[in-house]
Parts: structure tokens; sequence; C-alpha cells
């Protein structure tokens, strides 16, 4: 049976959307963000059939097809934010779930072959560094992933922490596998978005 289908909508302006474009791939996951690079899209499945994680790919963001299975570090993943880097490198931030660590994985094209590191974190200042997994409330987890590249290279990212309804922004150093918080955000959504 089917129990969910990932579709897209796509759209040139954001005003007029077409879709939803529902492709055979998509049945019994759940595609979590999409990223596009030299005009072709990369989305991660997790759930049902691509519990281990699997990396699409979309030249017209309707068709998708696999580029890496069993993705995830161990097995165990779950939300996951893609960026590039200006030189094609693909950067994902991993909301781990149960079993694992919040992740950051780096692979140079095809996409094929992954590095994946547990991230550190400044979370309360520059003089205390500290595996992310020691810090309460992202032990094992940072939900609504979100990542951007920014013009000068720089990453950003952003989510949300266990038991707070709040949207933590931070740099990523991804030579260094670590994030320093930038701010915290009381009100307001719990999946943030970022825009430079």
């Amino acid at each position: 049976p089917i129990e969910r289908q990932s579709v897209t909508w796509l759209s040139t302006d954001g005003l007029e959307w077409s879709g939803p474009h529902a492709c055979p791939s998509g049945i019994n996951t759940w595609r979590w963000d999409v990223a596009w690079h030299d005009g072709v899209a990369y989305s991660i499945g997790y759930s049902g059939k691509d519990a281990d994680g699997t990396l699409y790919r979309s030249e017209d963001g309707q068709t998708w097809t696999t580029v890496k299975q069993n993705l995830f570090p161990g097995g165990h993943g779950n939300e996951a934010a893609l960026t590039f880097g200006h030189d094609g490198t693909l950067y994902i931030l991993l909301r781990a779930g149960l079993g694992a660590h919040v992740s950051f994985g780096t692979a140079a094209p095809p996409y094929d072959e992954w590095d994946w590191r547990e991230l550190d974190a400044y979370w309360d200042g520059p003089e205390h560094r500290q595996p992310a997994r020691t810090i309460e409330g992202i032990e094992r987890d940072l939900g609504g992933p979100n990542i951007i590249t920014l013009s000068d290279g720089r990453l950003v990212g952003a989510g949300r922490v266990r038991g707070e309804v709040r949207a933590n922004y931070f740099l990523i150093d991804p030579e260094e596998a670590v994030l320093t918080r930038l701010v915290g955000v009381l009100d307001g959504s719990s999946y943030p978005g970022i825009a430079e």
C-alpha cells in the first residue's frame, strides 16, 4: 500500500506554480529540502523505503532518480538540509534521530562518496567548544534543519532544539565540523527559513 507520496510544485517567479508532480520514486518516502546546482535539483528521502537515507536528483524537478542509497551514517537519519559550496561540494546538515547524533556530511561530485562527522559547537560563546551531543536539547536532535551558502562562501544553518519552540541560527565551519551559534529566536517558527 502507498503510505505517503513525495511531490513537487514548481515556479519560476514564486507566484505561479505548476504541480503537484508525483514521480514513482517518491512513493513511500518523505523527501526533505531541495537544493539546485547547475540546473539539477537534489533532495534526500527518509522514512519508508528510504529509512537509511537516499539522495535523489532531478533535471526538471518532476522526475527523480537515485544518486546514493544507504546515505545516512550508521543507517540513522531524519530531516536533512542541503547546500552547495561554490566549488560544487554538497553539504548536508542532518537531524540524526534516535540512536545517533547531529551530523554534517560532505561530498564532491558525483556525490556518491560521503564523509560524515558529528558536529561540535560553540553554543554559549567562543571560549567553550563542545560536542553538540552534550548540549541540552540537541543531544540527538536538531529539528527542522536548514542550511544555505552565502555569497562569500560561508555556511549558515538553522534548526530547533528539543523542548523549545526556538529557531537557532549558526555559522558552520565545514573544515572543522563545528557550528557557532549566532542567535536563538523565541518567537517564530520551529522550522526556520534562511535568506541572505
